[in-house]
């Protein structure tokens, strides 16, 4: 079957069964319409358990600890365009898919660490997250394991945007593509750590790697601020910065390795013990350096190329 035809599929079958509920509602739990008779505790929804409430005011649906799934219905899905859906995470919270309607727009966030897991072998999912607009994560840790796509949109062309803040995003796809279809990723403090090359392609609409769609390889992307920086280690300098023309590194070890990202995470150079590094054929902008001691040790800093 076509790919996109399949997720046309999945989307009419999360239309059919929520079928005998007034659409004119726009946030859904386990296929039951969110109102202000159960928006205190949607815990008595069948298949969900642990503290979730929706605050109307805000549109902030809150997870502490959640558990929900359902052979037959979406976990979260929301159709609002005129409100930006937040998802406030707190604890572990474990679901099957999460999808959001064109021009539907939603923020998932923590601030205390929460972690959203999606799929996986006991709640087994095609999709695993699934935008036909722009969702954020932002300051949080969102894990998903999903049988044909991980994190995905519909064509990659009709606003489908996933941006990454400072946030941990761990995605694994056994089939289609582990992320794909998107028409843009930001990443913001984050960066593509793997696997080894992997970029987002912005004429494929993929994370890739030499072209091809990660599939069935975890694609991780980082906080920056996870690598310890350079500007507190006293026994690695780099200088100067910003620069034009050339880094110079200061450092007592012997043997290392340098790699240059750009902020796609796309690797632009690297080189073996060399405390020279030229990069005047780089074009100006804001550049990931990231230094690898024979110990496997790894700092990582900001440079500014004038």
């Amino acid at each position: 079957m076509n790919k996109n035809l399949l997720k046309f599929s999945f989307l009419f079958l999360s239309v059919v069964f929520m079928s005998g509920i007034s659409m004119a509602q726009n946030l859904y739990v386990n296929g039951s319409v969110v109102n202000e008779n159960n928006a205190d505790d949607l815990s008595v929804i069948e298949g969900v358990q642990g503290t979730i409430y929706f605050n109307i005011e805000t549109n902030t649906l809150t997870l502490k600890n959640v558990d929900i799934y359902s052979e037959e219905y979406t976990s979260i899905y929301y159709d609002n365009s005129e409100k930006l859906l937040t998802v406030n995470l707190s604890g572990e919270n474990h679901l099957s898919c999460i999808e959001t309607e064109p021009n539907c727009n939603a923020l998932i966030t923590s601030s205390d660490n929460g972690i959203l897991t999606l799929g996986g072998a006991d709640k087994p999912t095609l999709i695993g997250i699934y935008i036909k607009s722009k969702l954020t994560i932002k300051d949080c840790s969102v894990a998903v394991d999903a049988l044909n796509w991980g994190i995905t949109g519909l064509w990659g062309t009709q606003g489908e945007i996933l941006e990454v803040n400072n946030s941990t995003v761990k995605v694994n796809a056994s089939y289609n593509g582990c992320v794909a279809d998107l028409e843009e990723l930001i990443l913001i403090n984050s960066g593509i750590t793997a696997p080894e090359n992997a970029v987002f392609d912005d004429t494929l609409h993929d994370i890739v790697i030499d072209g091809e769609m990660v599939v069935n390889q975890e694609v991780i992307i980082s906080p920056l601020n996870n690598i310890k920086n350079i500007e507190n280690t006293a026994d690695i300098q780099i200088y100067p910065n910003p620069t034009k023309d050339i880094i110079n590194i200061k450092t007592k070890e012997e043997n290392f390795n340098v790699k240059i990202y750009d902020l796609t995470g796309k690797l632009i150079l690297e080189k073996i013990n060399n405390t020279n590094i030229v990069i005047s054929n780089l074009e100006k902008g804001i550049y990931l350096f990231e230094l690898t001691t024979e110990q496997g040790t790894t700092f990582s800093q900001k440079i500014i190329k004038e």
